[in-house]
């Protein structure tokens, strides 16, 4: 009989990585209205772990202050590109208004052509480095989401 090799893997964060994967908010919601109806343990474990970047204005204002330091401006005007109104608006509100106004032009006048592809990449990396900074304590979070109410 062979030695058998175990591995543990945290399903929890596996799970959540795949709920940030998925680019469709309506896709998002239903999938994890199956996964709370089927596993409401499972989806509240889900819901503390997965950090979205339409879940930016969860963040306090000096951590808001802090990410958007992190990123040039070329990245946040990928990712705001093809984002929601919601989100556009908070993040650009938070901006130095020299660099909401350039933002703002290169998005009003299309002088970037940014696919939804690369928005989406650009969402995730922001998304992921926030999700990290959390995990590190670099980071706080003001309100608990509800994912229940995003559509």
């Amino acid at each position: 009989m062979k030695n058998s090799e175990y591995k543990t893997f945290n399903g929890i964060a596996i799970l959540a990585a795949m709920f940030r994967e998925v680019s469709d908010p309506i896709f998002r919601k239903k999938l994890y209205r199956k996964l709370e109806t089927q596993s409401p343990i499972l989806a509240a474990l889900v819901d503390e772990t997965e950090f979205l970047f339409s879940d930016i204005d969860r963040l306090d204002s000096p951590s808001i202050k802090k990410v958007l330091s992190i990123f040039p401006p070329s990245e946040w005007t990928s990712a705001l590109k093809h984002s929601d109104r919601k989100t556009q608006e908070f993040l650009l509100n938070q901006m130095p208004e020299g660099r909401r106004n350039n933002i703002l032009e290169e998005l009003a006048y299309k002088k970037v052509k940014i696919s939804p592809t690369d928005s989406i990449k650009a969402q995730l990396k922001i998304a992921k480095t926030i999700s990290d900074q959390l995990k590190l304590g670099a980071l706080k979070i003001n309100s608990k989401r509800l994912i229940k109410n995003k559509a």
